[in-house]
């Protein structure tokens, strides 16, 4: 189907596509450019034609080298495949790309794949790695699955892999807080950042969830996100 609608719906549109294509199944793509009038986005059998005549534009398309047809649709971790899910994307100095989320056994989740899209078996197990941070038992009296989750990552100077998002409450006052992980370039938690790999932090007086972060050339690390009451 050919529908001509304004730039910027269309590029509001488009975005909204990719989270829905897949229906809670992990997916990425990479796409392939040619400056040309007019932004062309093709999503299956969907095609977006998105035109402003008097503004230069892009023709996207689905990049074939990469992946299958030009995306992954696979699980972060295929023993839980049950409503896991990617919530972040990096690209490494070597043009690798590298995706966070997490795995419905309450693990975050984490993998790497080569430049055409397949895993990256130098990487952790096979290309992906999954860690839990909170122990069973507390998990089971928390008596919830959404107590721990990445929701953005960074790749410093050095390779090593940044993931900031949620975790259970330090204390039981808030229900969650900011998590920091550091990851090394080989998948592996890195224990040289705060003894364990990770850390909690307590941002604020109410269950707060980091969802920014950025490095800086020194190694250090700034984090941003909200609270709620």
């Amino acid at each position: 189907k050919l529908t001509t609608i304004p730039l910027p719906l269309c590029r509001l549109l488009s975005a909204f596509a990719f989270m829905k294509a897949f229906n809670q199944r992990p997916f990425m793509v990479r796409f392939a450019a040619i400056p040309v009038v007019g932004i062309i986005l093709a999503l299956a059998t969907t095609v977006a034609n998105c035109q402003e005549n008097s503004q230069p534009s892009l023709t996207i398309a689905l990049d074939p080298t990469f992946g299958t047809d030009g995306l992954i649709a696979e699980h972060s971790n295929p023993d839980a495949p049950q409503h896991d899910r990617f919530l972040a994307l990096a690209i490494d100095s070597r043009g690798r790309p590298v995706a966070a989320g997490v795995s419905s056994d309450l693990r975050f989740a984490l993998a790497r794949y080569t430049t055409d899209g397949r895993p990256d078996r130098s990487f952790a197990a096979n290309g992906k790695a999954s860690v839990m941070i909170e122990n069973q038992a507390t998990l089971e009296t928390v008596g919830t699955a959404d107590v721990q989750s990445a929701f953005n990552m960074a790749i410093d100077r050095q390779g090593r892999i940044i993931v900031v998002g949620k975790a259970l409450g330090i204390d039981r006052n808030r229900q969650s807080d900011f998590v920091v992980l550091r990851f090394d370039d080989n998948g592996q938690l890195d224990k040289t950042f705060a003894g364990a790999g990770y850390r909690k932090y307590a941002a604020h007086d109410w269950s707060s969830i980091a969802t920014a972060v950025t490095t800086g050339n020194d190694g250090s690390i700034l984090v941003g996100g909200y609270a709620q009451a």
